[in-house]
């Protein structure tokens, strides 16, 4: 029987088990298939259920998730309540090109990285950390080597490398674009965060999903050190990986290892995976550390995030911006960790991580926010500890996300003076005394809950 044969109430039941493209092609064949399966709710349906509906999605997923070493996923983590309210209201446009980036997360979780290398689409960072901050369920699939590589090639800013063929391969630059250095160098910073969002999402969702953080350190010497075959057992093994790693990683921060008074979003970005490498290889036991969990992260509450396409890799790296600089958001409970580079800049020393930062945060006044563009200060009555004893923190948070806070401690009399950006995991920084001192990361303790 012909599809054309088929009552149109028949024709959309098929339609929803196609992928986007599938789709786009079919209605483009026939004015009555057109006719039929056009509608925005077809659209909307798919977008929202393709997952569910790939054949082995959920059940590969789910067996994944039961090896010895993970974390059992439970069904109910598989929802995509986030998906139905970014629909609701949005335009059929809109629509079909979400239900296209499902389609290309659904087929990137599916693949190997080195498949995923050779049929990676260009414009990725247009499209997947959006339905990352989304939490579409198939990001549970996602590991982070699957992003190293093109993470490092666009941490090349100052080599011949940044070429217009290695260019291409990650960014959806327009003609003016590729003849203009400095939009093509802005556009290239742009798409590196949004790359070190990816990164640092993934590398957040593995270590909370599994028991050993020998497993997720493999992952990255495998990418770094391509022929190494052995395990990460044991102790010292594991401590020259993760020095491997940590000297790899930093090499991708620009400015590494400087005292930065105007550090940008981009440098803060990169500083991430490094601290959570180093976290993860001093507090090897999942229980023994604590660290934000993606799933606990309401990205999609305090970020503007954009549509996908539309050259958006911009946009949604500042989506943050706006309201997680506000007072109503800095305010409340947040712990975090810090990193001592003061006996060699590669050499890393964790302490104890910060707990209990009750941050106090009021109103700028008028004249700071209109001549010197503060958004929130932090008032001197923010209160938290750590090893060394109970701090204070005092400073202020500019309306484009830079940081700039004073640490004392209350009983031994020392300061040390914070600069960091805000990004969507927390405010990510360096301190020191006009000398680098380490980098620091403090999160909402919310985010850090387990069920």
């Amino acid at each position: 029987m012909s599809l054309l044969a088929l009552p149109n109430e028949l024709l959309q039941h098929v339609a929803r088990f196609l992928p986007c493209s599938s789709l786009l092609q079919l209605i483009r064949t026939n004015r009555k298939l057109h006719e039929a399966c056009s509608d925005p709710l077809l659209f909307k349906d798919i977008a929202q259920n393709a997952f569910n509906r790939t054949t082995g999605a959920i059940d590969d997923l789910l067996d994944t998730y039961k090896q010895p070493g993970r974390v059992k996923l439970k069904p109910e983590q598989l929802d995509w309540s986030e998906g139905e309210t970014v629909l609701f209201g949005s335009s059929t446009e809109d629509t079909v090109r979400l239900a296209h980036a499902v389609e290309d997360l659904i087929r990137l979780s599916t693949l190997k990285p080195t498949a995923w290398l050779t049929s990676a689409t260009s414009n990725m960072a247009d499209w997947l950390p959006h339905l990352l901050a989304l939490h579409h369920p198939a990001s549970w699939c996602l590991d982070p080597d699957m992003f190293l590589l093109p993470h490092g090639q666009l941490g090349q800013f100052n080599t011949n490398s940044t070429s217009s063929l290695l260019m291409n391969r990650w960014l959806s630059r327009t003609k003016d674009q590729a003849r203009d250095r400095m939009a093509s160098a802005k556009l290239q910073a742009m798409h590196f965060t949004n790359f070190s969002f990816m990164i640092t999402y993934t590398t957040l969702q593995r270590l909370g999903s599994t028991k050993d953080f020998s497993e997720v350190l493999a992952l990255f010497t495998r990418h770094f050190v391509p022929d190494w075959v052995g395990a990460a057992s044991a102790l010292a093994v594991r401590q020259s990986m993760a020095d491997n790693v940590i000297k790899q990683l930093s090499v991708r921060i620009p400015g590494y290892a400087t005292f930065i008074r105007d550090l940008t979003l981009m440098q803060a970005s990169a500083a991430l995976p490094l601290l959570l490498i180093a976290i993860a290889s001093t507090y090897c036991e999942r229980q023994t550390r604590q660290l934000p969990m993606p799933c606990k992260i309401p990205f999609s509450k305090f970020m503007d995030i954009p549509s996908v396409y539309r050259s958006s890799a911009g946009l949604f790296a500042t989506c943050h911006t706006r309201q997680m600089t506000a007072p109503e958001f800095l305010s409340g409970r947040w712990a975090g960790y810090y990193t001592d580079h003061r006996f060699g800049h590669r050499s890393i020393i964790v302490d104890a991580p910060m707990q209990d930062i009750q941050m106090v945060v009021s109103e700028p006044t008028e004249e700071a926010r209109t001549r010197l563009r503060i958004r929130a200060h932090i008032e001197r009555e923010t209160r938290g500890h750590d090893q060394h004893g109970d701090f204070r923190l005092t400073g202020r948070v500019r309306e484009d996300g830079l940081v700039s806070v004073a640490k004392q401690y209350l009983a031994l009399g020392d300061s040390w003076t914070w600069t960091g950006r805000v990004t969507p995991f927390g405010i990510v920084g360096v301190w020191g005394h006009n000398s680098f001192g380490g980098y620091f990361w403090i999160f909402k303790e919310e985010w850090t809950r387990r069920e």
